[in-house]
């Protein structure tokens, strides 16, 4: 009765036109809402999963230009102007139920190759905890919690942690992005050794790639504690070249 009460009040939001979800009891509004998000499909770059738009092409021109050092990922959705307001909302309006949708997308997309890893255990990229203490959350640990309902493989979230509160990437362009990273991540050193022993596949999630740079910075840390193999999932990501 007091959930029926609590979904009266305050009804679920739809992700995508971000008005009350109908029917009530779906995560997304069932009149055609769902198709405005553009799933990511092939062709796309076989290292970000970037979509590219000459089919014959296996790398877009950022990862034929830079090595990475995470291995590879994906991404579920393009992003666009109606992505673009999801998410701002997911993160900054406090809209935090739209990534019981985000991640149970995302565990159906690509689920079963999370499985098929080797001891896989998803670690969510950290927010500074002053972001978070105005925040209230972290997106990406959202995301990876309802992945982690839907597929088995535990969380992380105690071991890659923030150290400079950075500015916004979206604000920034490729240097500055790279020299605004420097230094930004580390790990709690305590926790390294036994996630090292326990799993032997990182999973990196994220709600956006946009250079790449944030997983980067990640990835590198994680390299210099020595995990061997690191891949990422993200909610969405621009076109490819």
């Amino acid at each position: 009765m007091w959930e029926a009460v609590v979904s009266l009040l305050y009804p679920r939001r739809c992700p995508v036109c971000q008005e009350a979800v109908l029917p009530r009891n779906a995560l997304v509004c069932q009149n055609g809402c769902e198709k405005r998000f553009h799933v990511i499909e092939e062709p796309r770059c076989k290292c970000c999963g970037k979509p590219l738009e000459q089919p014959r092409q296996e790398y877009c021109y950022d990862c034929r230009k830079t090595p990475h050092t995470f291995q590879y990922g994906y991404a579920m959705w393009l992003y666009d102007s109606t992505m673009a307001r999801s998410i701002a909302a997911f993160k900054y309006k406090d809209r935090r139920e739209y990534g019981e949708y985000y991640g149970s997308c995302m565990a159906k997309k690509y689920g079963k190759w999370l499985c098929s890893l080797e001891c896989p255990v998803l670690v969510p990229v950290p927010v500074h905890k002053r972001r978070y203490r105005k925040r209230g959350y972290n997106q990406a640990q959202v995301l990876s919690e309802v992945i982690s309902r839907k597929t088995g493989i535990p969380v992380a979230a105690d071991w890659l942690i923030r150290i400079k509160n950075t500015a916004p990437q979206k604000e920034l362009d490729d240097q500055e992005r790279l020299k605004n990273l420097l230094q930004a991540f580390g790990v709690r050193e305590e926790k390294t050794s036994f996630y090292i022993r326990k799993y032997r596949s990182v999973i990196l999630i994220d709600d956006i790639y946009t250079t790449g740079s944030t997983l980067e910075s990640c990835a590198r840390i994680l390299k210099q504690q020595g995990v061997h193999h690191i891949y990422f999932l993200c909610m969405s990501i621009g076109q490819g070249m």
